[in-house]
């Protein structure tokens, strides 16, 4: 371990959690300093400590320890820390996605509080919700709500990790929006910052994204970076579908097929119009039950046809309000027409 990256228990008492903490981003091994401070607020009866906990073990992804530091928040005799773990055991529920975004909207609508924290935070909520379900019609409002509510929180630390929330959801909105200046621009500043390996995945994999309709080295270069992280810190899920849909699906889309592997119906069936093999990609679509825009976007390529592409625009545009991807089956409509 390199020198003077040592974080320890009596370093934050000594120092202050605060000072720990807006100081993290400073340091050369980010990921290690960042275990330890994890560890301290696992085992810490500070009150205080075990609220700000969650905000940084969730901003990091460490989901697992955030569920630990949820139940002792949640048994714990302060009202306010019971307050703050209910509304993070509904955010930890919407990334995961497995509940159903109508119920976890209902529990974000009719949760009363008088915490602006807790006010900001239900809009985090809200916000993984629709994203979750793809759906970037409303980012902009949640998004100005969170700006509004923001002066509320005098926490240095909070105040921090919700400005680099803000830009990643800035990130996705402008993306979606195919306002692509301003996407990149937001990436790579975000990634020149001090930030966990899950983030730098997911921005590579994004900024990686951008360039699908531009060049295709620019973009695989980026999509490299994020497999890479990926592997290095053994993000196991996110090193998946980097490998069995994100590569494939951009490698496809400028026709560099050779050597490209997926486990992912979908993207097997792109590798296979791509290749010239239009029936067999229609069966293996045909095996596909509730169709992704995507999906309906591969299977009017391989039938060409241009009522199934429409669908496909429709379900980008209109459900998701993605004008971004919504160009995929556009391009392909001005094709066959």
């Amino acid at each position: 371990m390199q020198e003077g990256i040592s974080i320890d228990r009596g370093d934050i008492q000594k120092k202050g959690i605060d000072v720990i903490l807006n100081g993290l981003r400073e340091k050369e091994n980010y990921e290690e300093s960042v275990k330890k401070v994890a560890s301290y607020f696992l085992k810490t009866n500070c009150t205080r400590s075990k609220k700000i906990g969650m905000e940084f073990l969730y901003i990091n992804g460490r989901y697992k320890d955030l569920q630990q530091l949820i139940i002792k928040n949640e048994n714990s005799t302060s009202a306010s820390n019971r307050e703050w773990a209910r509304v993070y055991q509904i955010m930890s529920n919407a990334r995961k996605g497995q509940i159903p975004s109508i119920q976890l909207m209902n529990e974000i609508q009719f949760f009363e509080t008088k915490d602006p924290i807790v006010e900001i935070l239900l809009e985090f909520s809200k916000v993984i919700v629709y994203s979750q379900a793809r759906n970037y019609t409303f980012f902009g409002s949640s998004i100005d709500k969170i700006d509004n509510l923001m002066p509320k929180c005098s926490n240095s630390f909070l105040r921090n990790c919700f400005k680099r929330r803000i830009s990643l959801l800035m990130f996705c909105y402008y993306w979606s929006r195919n306002e692509l200046i301003i996407a990149r621009k937001i990436a790579f500043e975000l990634l020149s910052e001090s930030i966990d390996a899950r983030t730098k995945v997911r921005l590579h994999s994004g900024l990686g994204l951008t360039y699908l309709f531009d060049t295709y080295e620019q973009g695989i270069y980026h999509l490299n970076k994020a497999l890479d992280i990926a592997k290095k810190h053994n993000i196991k899920h996110l090193l998946y579908r980097v490998e069995n849909h994100i590569i494939p699906f951009y490698s496809a889309c400028f026709g560099k097929v050779d050597h490209i592997k997926t486990e992912a119906i979908s993207e097997q069936a792109h590798i296979e119009i791509v290749k010239g093999n239009k029936q067999k990609a229609i069966d293996l679509l045909n095996q596909i039950e509730n169709k992704s825009p995507f999906q309906y976007y591969y299977l009017g390529l391989a039938k060409e046809d241009h009522k199934i592409l429409e669908r496909s625009y429709n379900m980008f545009l209109i459900e998701r309000n993605d004008y971004f991807y919504s160009r995929l089956p556009l391009y392909a409509m001005r094709k066959i027409q």
